[in-house]
This record gives structure tokens, sequence and C-alpha cells, in this order.
């Protein structure tokens, strides 16, 4: 057997830190191993977040080197200088940031000056932390490739000057759009432009850059022409070892379950208006028969909605529960429900890599010609899929479905999305930068002789 390689992963967000986000570089720093890259993780230490996870430190093996550093972000300042900022259970695994209320003025108010100001993101005044961090430890640990994640865009900055000072390729990996995402929103037009800038500087001199979808793959290949080095995909996906003891959680026999898992945000406020429209409008012998489960944050404005349409019965809200524990409400499900806002044909969301794992049919409140539509048909689970704006469309899905008895789709598909196999892509992109690498140091030595 050969001995592993070491890479640096530079990912501001990491656990504890819980919520969608860091999936994929957890996931990445569980599986690289496997295929003969020992991960090094460099992080930033405890931060003001809305959710922490501890039950996700699990995922990683005890011996794998985690550096967390300093920093002059708003979010590690505030953790430092406030005590008591959670709630929750003493010894939970799961607890949430009493200071982080979606929806508060405060938070309004940091929102707008972090877009006025923080350049690429207040994560900028983490990167020189992390700079040093990381330049420490690629000449102690034999550092032979560096993987710098996305958002916060800070640590591509962090992965280019790192490579550019040691001559180590760096991998630059988008989990979303920078600039051209429908969700992505700047406080002006010369603030767009900057970004603009920016993103086209941090990706010039990168030996490879991944993606989470093919279309994002293919907008940047043609925004980007003159980049010469590797444009791949690395899809979002599941860890089918997240449902190993997990056990579907409990629900009533005359029910059937509705379940969307993770955070309702602002952006998908239309999606949501629209689907509770769908259950007003349904004929009372399906909408009783249903409940609809929301696992994950949402805004109180939202909760108001259901309220508004006289929905109490229907839609219940569970806040965020631990991973495993969110997946048995999954597993519980008889459908599950996915949003991407109107207009998005880029975004990629990763629970609907979950969906998939847990095999129920899937009401996609998505653009049909999206990018994640476009998973759907890969999967061979495209069938309920309905536009963000139509309600009755929406609504004769799930009637359909109560017609039908709730059947399970039959995907044949699926195993592409495991998060094994698609970090296993990723150890094979690392070897091609390296090799690569080395065939141009060993020219270089041979042209000067």
């Amino acid at each position: 057997m050969k001995p592993s390689k070491r890479v640096l992963i530079i990912s501001y967000l990491f656990p504890p830190v819980g919520g969608p986000g860091v999936q994929r570089v957890l996931k990445f720093a569980k599986y690289l191993p496997e295929f003969g890259w020992d991960p090094v993780v460099l992080t930033v230490k405890d931060i003001n977040y809305s959710i922490y996870d501890e039950s996700l430190l699990k995922d990683i093996d005890p011996e794998t080197t985690v550096i967390r550093t300093e920093s002059l972000d708003p979010q590690r300042l505030t953790r430092c200088l406030f005590s008591g900022t959670t709630d929750g259970t003493s010894g939970s695994m799961v607890v949430k940031n009493s200071r982080f209320k979606e929806g508060s003025r405060s938070l309004a108010l940091y929102r707008i000056l972090r877009d006025l100001f923080a350049i690429p993101d207040p994560a900028i005044l983490w990167a020189p932390f992390a700079y040093v961090a990381g330049l420490r430890a690629i000449r102690k640990l034999n550092i032979e490739a560096i993987v710098a994640l996305a958002p916060p865009n800070s640590s591509t900055f962090v992965a280019k000057l790192l490579s550019k000072r040691t001559g180590i390729p760096c991998i630059l990996d988008f989990r979303d759009p920078w600039v051209d995402g429908v969700a992505s929103t700047f406080a002006t037009g010369l603030h767009r432009s900057l970004h603009k800038w920016l993103e086209g500087k941090a990706i010039n001199g990168a030996a490879a850059i991944t993606v989470y979808g093919e279309v994002y793959e293919r907008d940047l290949r043609a925004k980007y022409p003159q980049f010469k080095g590797i444009v791949a995909e690395l899809t979002n996906g599941f860890d089918r070892a997240d449902l190993d003891g997990v056990v579907a959680q409990s629900r009533a026999e005359n029910k059937r379950r509705i379940v969307y898992q993770g955070s309702v945000n602002w952006y998908h406020r239309q999606n949501f208006q629209s689907f509770l429209e769908a259950l007003r409008i349904l004929p009372n012998s399906v909408k009783d028969t249903i409940e609809v489960l929301f696992v994950g944050r949402v805004t109180a404005d939202v909760q108001s909605l259901v309220c508004d349409l006289g929905l109490e019965q229907q839609v219940k809200f569970l806040s965020y529960k631990p991973h495993r524990e969110s997946l048995g409400y999954l597993l519980s499900a008889d459908a599950a429900l996915l949003f991407v806002e109107k207009g998005d044909r880029t975004s990629v969301t990763g629970k609907v890599f979950e969906y998939l794992m847990a095999g129920c049919p899937i009401l996609a409140s998505i653009e049909p010609d999206g990018a994640c539509a476009e998973v759907l048909h890969r999967a061979g689970c495209a069938d309920w899929i309905v536009a963000p704006d139509e309600p009755g469309a929406m609504s004769r899905a799930i009637c359909s479905l109560a017609a039908s008895n709730w059947p399970r789709p039959s995907a044949t598909s699926i195993e592409r999305f495991s998060r094994k196999s698609i970090t296993g892509d990723l150890a094979v992109l690392l070897d091609r930068v390296t090799v690569a690498d080395e065939a141009v140091m060993e020219e270089a030595i041979g042209s000067s002789c």
C-alpha cells in the first residue's frame, strides 16, 4: 500500500458548527484517508453561529489533525466577548444560539454593514491567521496539496497565497456561486463589480476548480475561458453510514407525513407561500390525512403564515435537530418536500441527496429546467417536480400521490451521489494536480541544468 499523502483543507465552517453548510467538508475529511489522502483541516476557533451540533464530530477520526486559529471577524469576536450566548439542555448534542435570531433588527443591521464593508466577506479578518497557521502546517506536516472550500470566499485567497508562497497546487471548491447565484446579493453595483473582479483573481492560478453541479460547471467554463486549470463537478451527496442505527420517528397511524429537512430561508418565502396555498385548496378528504413537518430553522413570519391560513393542524415546526434525529424524521416520511427559489436554475441544495437516500417521493418546488431538476432526472426521481409559483400544480401532485397510495420511487441511479464516491473523485483530482505539479517542477529543473 502506498503511503498516504497530506492535503490541507481550508474551511472556515467546520463542526461543532452545525447545519447543512458543513456536511461537504465533513465528508471530505471523513473519506479522504480511504483514498490515500490524510486531511489536515484548517478552521477558525469557536464562533458565534446559529447552531452547534457536537454529534457531527463523531464522523471525524480522532487522529485527524484539526488546526483552529484565532480571528478578528465579528463571529469570532462576539463569541469571545459574550458568554452565555447559547441555550438548550445541558449536555445536549445540539445547542441553539439565543443571540442569533432570524428577523431581528440587530441581525439585519449586521448584514447591511457586512455587505457594505466586509469584502469579500467578514472571514477576510480570519485570513491572516489562517495564512500563518497554514504556512506552518505546510512546512511541518509535508502538505502536498491544498483544498479551500467556499463560501466564505476569503478562504480562496488564503489558499492562493499559500500556493504562491510554497508552490503547492491548490483546488478551489465552490459550494455556492460567488457572484452569479440567485441568492447572491450586493449592496451596490460597484460592490458586485468588485466581487466579480475578486472572483477572477481568486480563480486565476488555481490548479483546479470544483463545483457542486453541472450547470455551474458549464457557466464557470463559459465565464472564464482563459482559465487553463481543471474545472470539475463534485456534487453534494448522501452518506449511507449516516443511517446506521437510525430509527424512523414515530407517527400517527392515520396520517401521511410530508417532511421538509433544513432551514426555510428568506428566499424560500414564495415556495413556502405557494406550498401553503396548495395545502389550503386540497380536498378535505386529503388535507385531513396529512401532516407536514419542518425540521430545521424557520423565521417567525413563516410560522405566522400558517396561522393566517388556518393550517395549524397540518403544519408543524420542530426546529433544528441533531443530524441523525433529523434523518429519523425523514425515514418516517411518505414524501419529502424540496424548495429552490423561483428563477434559480443553478443551485443544487444538499438536502436533495439525503432525500434520494431516504427513498421517498420528492415533492420538488423548483424550476423544472434547473440544476436541481437535472439531478432528480439523473437519479430517476423526477415525477413530482412543480414550479415554485404553481400552488394548483402542487395540490394536484399531492392528490395524485395520495390517490396512488404514496408509492416509493424505483430510483436506480443514485449511488453516483454517495459522499464516499464523490470524495474518491476529489482524491483522483488531487492525484492529478500533484502529479502535474511534479512534472512541471521536473521540467523546470531539467531546463535549468
